[in-house]
């Protein structure tokens, strides 16, 4: 790159990708989306060992003496990939993407080029081997596909056959940030042949064209060296998706936090793009441009994360734009329950149902939604028809148990006490309540065995401690009663 007429301008054209990078909203779902955490550190950590690796490399052409030893940017550059890979999955592409670097920048023979690849090689297959050694066994690349699969019920057929048309809203959502959608409703494809499907084929086929074409120009000499940035920037793309974005089928066929380690090339293409235009068009355009760019994107990102600021607006935006989709209102009508609207909820559980009706969380959740109204007949009735459904929800077992000691039917209830703590060992609340349940049957040790087991699961809940304090009590055990009690007085009053 020292040829390139920009080779004099790194740190502004990097500071350029940086800045286009962190203030483009669709980062947003990737940073404010607390449990894609994962997402950002796997970035952060393939950035890292990529850069230190070429680091490695880079010293090695020069063959010079420097004040840290070389092969230490190599040792650490495979500890970060082995760190990448067991934060996240996409990590695996890593020695794809130091292969796509090292055929476009580098001009060393492709045997010490593939050579060099090996800490990256060992930094991702090394977790794999583990997971494989200490993890549950895969007999077959089929096992391991239907593991990752997540028990969505896309097919991989489907799942595959709608990701042209997926990498075109990627790449729209990239220059055209608008409608940006937590849940997206978005169709599934049965057949390459089907026209938005074939048309993205098309299109992302040019774009391949395209980077190969600047690829034979700039090694020939024939444009500036700077070009090569754009075929990274689009092999980039491609490789960063191939583990979401190709045969594995997850729970969702789009999602705009799978964006952010694919924008990275993305803004790297863009500030070379535009470093290469400053030729043409002079440098005050440019700059005037880049600068403009970067507040707008960084508007759109303020404004998106409006949205972020409370699960009532991020649901209330999710249902509004996928109108049709169940789970949008399903969360939406779960909000609203919790802040006490419990009409609205009703009428957004009704809602996902209509769309919906084999969905057990929701009929479910209706029935909280009229218990807390009062209205337990109707409560009683959702639990029952989100049991049918799944038998085995451990959630339906005791909000039914609940509703029917509501009712005075007693020995219904203790069932479902039961079979909730028999599905789910680890639910503190179905715990209590078989507790509570025993104590009034008479049963204390068997009272006492699971409130206690409630309170070790959920040691800050004082209705656990009361609850344990009466068993105490029915047991004769007044010092132990006294001592729980006034835990729970202590929880309750938050001291």
């Amino acid at each position: 790159m020292r040829e390139s007429r920009l080779g004099g301008h790194a740190p502004l054209i990097a500071l350029s990708a940086s800045l286009l990078f962190v203030a483009h909203p669709v980062q947003t779902e990737a940073v404010a989306y607390i449990t894609q955490r994962l997402t950002s550190m796997a970035t952060m950590l393939y950035l890292l060992s990529l850069v230190l690796w070429a680091k490695w490399g880079l010293l090695q052409d020069a063959a010079r003496q420097t004040a840290v030893p070389r092969w230490v940017y190599a040792a650490v550059s495979f500890s970060v990939a082995s760190a990448a890979m067991l934060t996240k999955e996409i990590s695996v592409t890593l020695p794809l993407a130091g292969l796509l670097y090292s055929a476009l920048f580098l001009s060393v023979p492709w045997r010490v080029r593939l050579l060099r690849l090996l800490p990256l090689l060992l930094g991702v297959l090394i977790p794999v081997v583990g997971w494989h050694l200490s993890g549950p066994s895969a007999d077959s690349v089929e096992e391991m596909l239907d593991q990752a699969r997540g028990g969505t019920a896309v097919s991989r057929w489907e799942y595959l056959v709608t990701q042209p048309r997926v990498l075109v809203t990627y790449l729209r959502l990239l220059v055209f940030p608008v409608a940006q959608n937590l849940d997206y409703d978005y169709p599934l494809y049965h057949s390459p042949l089907a026209l938005p499907v074939f048309c993205s084929l098309v299109f992302l086929l040019s774009l391949v064209f395209l980077a190969l074409w600047l690829v034979r120009r700039a090694k020939a000499g024939r444009i500036d060296s700077a070009f090569l940035f754009i075929p990274f920037g689009i092999g980039w793309f491609f490789l960063t998706l191939l583990v979401e974005s190709t045969v594995i089928p997850l729970d969702d066929v789009i999602a705009e936090h799978r964006l952010y380690l694919p924008s990275a090339g993305a803004a790297m293409a863009v500030a070379v793009s535009a470093g290469l235009l400053v030729a043409r068009v002079g440098a005050k355009v440019v700059v005037a441009g880049s600068i403009a760019a970067v507040l707008l994107l960084g508007t759109a990102t303020w404004r998106r994360n409006e949205v972020w600021q409370s699960p009532l607006a991020l649901w209330s935006d999710a249902a509004a734009k996928s109108p049709a989709k169940a789970r949008p209102r399903y969360n939406l009508g779960t909000v609203l329950t919790g802040l006490g609207r419990y009409d609205e909820a009703i009428g957004e559980f009704r809602e996902a149902l209509k769309r919906k009706p084999e969905y057990p969380e929701a009929w479910h959740n209706l029935g909280t939604a009229f218990a807390a109204k009062g209205e337990t007949d109707e409560a009683i009735a959702s639990y029952r028809q989100a049991l049918r459904l799944a038998p085995d929800l451990p959630q339906a077992h005791n909000s039914l148990g609940t509703a029917l000691m509501q009712k005075g039917e007693t020995e219904e209830a203790g069932g479902h006490f039961i079979q909730a703590v028999r599905s789910a060992p680890m639910y503190p609340d179905a715990r209590n309540n078989l507790g509570a349940f025993y104590g009034m049957e008479g049963k204390t040790d068997a009272a006492i065995a699971e409130l206690e087991e409630a309170v070790r699961l959920q040691p800050d809940n004082p209705r656990f401690r009361f609850n344990l304090s009466e068993a105490y009590e029915q047991k004769g055990w007044g010092a132990r009663a006294a001592e729980e009690r006034q835990k729970g007085e202590r929880l309750r009053n938050g001291s």
